[in-house]
């Protein structure tokens, strides 16, 4: 798991001094080096997976014309890829439509993040040919699937409120889709 606050200095990053699409995703393709370099990894097989603002940073990675790619990677791109709750999906570009396979994870109530775009974005680049694929719940928030995670509500210092904490149905069902998405794209 890269940590992309640590070393910049940064302890959360909702203000946006982390940037998903440059220095998160630099981070995402160094991460995938690293794991492709051990010999433990079968370096073809390396899947991504992100929450919230690693959501986000998981949308933009797997964006076709990532400047963040490196164009020598000879055991290959990421596999595949599941987004839960991904923040700034709006600001994905009209014509995003990875060929890398996407699961999107997402609560229809999620306050904190706006769910239409995310699920606008997906369903346009399937619309286009993209292996991506949707699971919405109906009642569930941000952080759905964190266990123990009560329900509860921050206010943001720009007085913006949003809801977080566990539903245990969309978890339960996240959980087995999850494995089930990865046995198909990252099992030899």
């Amino acid at each position: 798991m890269p940590d992309s606050f640590g070393p910049r200095g940064v302890s959360s990053d909702c203000e946006g001094h982390v940037r998903a699409w440059a220095e998160k995703s630099f981070d995402a393709y160094g991460a995938l080096r690293y794991l492709q370099a051990q010999r433990y990894v079968i370096g073809d097989h390396i899947g991504l997976m992100g929450w919230s603002h690693g959501g986000g940073t998981t949308m933009f990675v797997i964006a076709p014309r990532n400047v963040a790619r490196p164009t020598d990677l000879p055991e290959g791109d990421f596999r595949a890829a599941v987004a839960f709750y991904p923040a700034w999906c709006a600001l994905l570009g009209n014509d995003w439509t990875p060929k890398i396979p996407l699961l999107l994870e997402i609560g229809l109530q999620d306050d904190s993040i706006s769910p239409k775009p995310c699920i606008d974005k997906v369903s346009s680049a399937i619309e286009r040919g993209s292996p991506a694929q949707i699971k919405t719940y109906d009642d569930a928030v941000h952080d759905f699937d964190w266990s123990g995670d009560a329900l509860h509500a921050i206010t943001s210092r720009s007085g913006k409120v949003a809801h977080y904490g566990v539903d245990e149905e969309a978890r339960a069902d996240a959980l087995v889709r999850v494995r089930e998405f990865f046995d198909t794209y990252l099992k030899p």
